[in-house]
């Protein structure tokens, strides 16, 4: 964060919990949230990778 660069939050719960435990200075922050769903978690991360990176 103090090198300005991309930050995304990855949270295992439901929205609601991630809500709730997000503390209110990082919630601007993109996230990733995927309730013990790895195949959703895999798929949404390696898309933002691949934005962030240009690849």
């Amino acid at each position: 964060m103090g090198l300005k660069k991309g930050l995304i939050l990855i949270h295992n719960g439901t929205d609601a919990e991630a809500d709730e435990h997000t503390p209110s200075n990082i919630k601007m922050y993109e996230q990733i949230r995927f309730n013990q769903d790895y195949h959703k978690l895999e798929t949404e991360l390696k898309a933002k990778l691949i934005d962030y990176y240009k690849l």
